[in-house]
């Protein structure tokens, strides 16, 4: 939602901002997880040369899964993308954006962060659409270092992958254009955090209790202690990996 919120804050130049609705948010969503998701036509750039394959290929979904959260403990993923909801930018998305706009877009779409901490991240896929020509590929290099600077990519070499398509979503005559990440880093420990304590509170003052009881069983307890714990643990895995980096 903060997100959605910031983009309707650009435009609203002090005026008051429009309330965040659900088909805003499922929206964003919609374009995050299409970026990523959808089959691609894969384009490589070699000694100025540009490759087109031109079958599209199908998500690897476990190779995604292995190549994003490469530790068993650590399996929650964050994304973001260029996009703009049509409530904000009706203009912007009719129109073919330039790279320098998107990546700009995609910087701002990021989550934030709390005051007083940076963003470290154990890996990240960067799954660029739409290109075709070799406009995308003039300041790739550039961009890409500050975009792994902006996610504190622990180990760039390794786990920081980009992938291009000229293909873009479904529509193979679509000059649309996007940016989408998916990445696996600190956003989440902030996030655990206020589950677990709001979690417990609620648990230890018996909020609801009585229906979980009512329909659970005997085992009611055992269960949200155990649910507890595994977000403890994930929690700990989290702070013990990227904590040394915050």
């Amino acid at each position: 939602m903060g997100t959605v919120s910031r983009q309707y804050g650009l435009v609203s130049r002090g005026a008051k901002v429009e309330k965040v609705t659900l088909d805003d948010l499922n929206e964003y969503i919609a374009h995050c997880l299409a970026g990523l998701v959808l089959p691609t036509t894969e384009v490589k750039h070699q000694s100025g040369k540009l490759e087109y394959k031109r079958k599209p290929s199908a998500l690897d979904a476990w190779n995604v899964v292995a190549e994003l959260t490469p530790v068993p403990s650590c399996k929650m993923a964050t994304f973001a993308s260029s996009a703009v909801v049509s409530g904000v930018g009706n203009i912007a998305n009719e129109f073919t954006l330039g790279w320098d706009s998107l990546r700009t877009n995609l910087m701002r779409n990021l989550a934030s962060m709390p005051i007083g901490t940076r963003r470290r991240c154990i890996a990240a896929r960067l799954q660029a659409r739409g290109v075709i020509g070799p406009e995308y590929w003039q300041k790739s290099a550039q961009f890409e270092q500050k975009f792994v600077t902006k996610l504190g990519v622990v180990n760039r070499s390794e786990w920081f992958d980009v992938k291009t398509s000229s293909l873009y979503a479904l529509d193979i005559k679509s000059p649309k254009r996007s940016l989408d990440v998916c990445y696996n880093g600190s956003d989440v420990i902030p996030v655990l955090d206020s589950m677990l304590t709001k979690a417990g509170a609620m648990y230890k003052a018996g909020a609801y209790l009585h229906w979980y009881e009512r329909y659970g069983g005997s085992e009611v307890a055992e269960v949200f202690s155990d649910c507890f714990e595994i977000i403890q643990t994930a929690n700990d895995a989290y702070t013990e990996i990227l904590g040394s980096h915050l």
